[in-house]
């Protein structure tokens, strides 16, 4: 991170350039990955007794274990929930930077150099805000993608910004509005 990105015009002045900080795991990936996934182990490993009461959790247990490929791709599935936020966390955060300047609030690809996201320096104060206890600040913006999805249009909303940045960052927008 020591060199400037290429993509940066010359007169462009960094204000921050830095990496998200983001834990692998949080309260949403224990939420809504991890956590089912354990739920749906122990019912896939059959250790829990099905009364009366819940004869259709039995039936789907039932179903479950029939054939292999359903009994295997259940457990795969369970597991793939699991590793989800792990997977996301190294194929994506520890790829990406960041670079904040007095034109625009870039997210790019270390590797390669390719942009994932870019703001005006205008539109970085009217992104909402998630503080992350302490000294970090999550920035967040929908945009609207057109494209093609089997012959007919599809209108996609995409959340994107900018994980784990310093507060601190924000200063220098705020000194240049006023």
């Amino acid at each position: 991170m020591k060199n400037n990105p290429q993509f940066l015009d010359r007169d462009e002045k960094i204000y921050w350039q830095g990496e998200p900080v983001v834990p692998i795991l949080n309260v949403n990936s224990i939420v809504f990955y991890i956590l089912p996934s354990v739920i749906l182990l122990i019912f896939w490993s059959g250790c829990i007794e099905y009364g009366e009461n819940y004869a259709f959790l039995q039936k789907a247990y039932d179903f479950i274990h029939q054939g292999a490929m359903t009994r295997w791709g259940f457990l795969l599935l369970c597991i793939g929930l699991m590793v989800y936020p792990f997977v996301r966390w190294f194929l994506y955060y520890k790829r990406i930077a960041y670079v904040f300047t007095d034109k625009r609030a870039i997210a790019y690809y270390k590797d390669s150099n390719e942009i994932d996201f870019q703001i005006e320096a205008s539109g970085i104060l009217n992104m909402q805000r998630s503080y992350r206890g302490g000294e970090l600040v999550s920035l967040r913006t929908y945009t609207t993608e057109e494209g093609t999805e089997e012959g007919r249009g599809v209108t996609r909303v995409v959340r994107t910004g900018f994980e784990g940045i310093p507060v601190r960052v924000l200063d220098f927008y705020h000194e240049t509005t006023n």
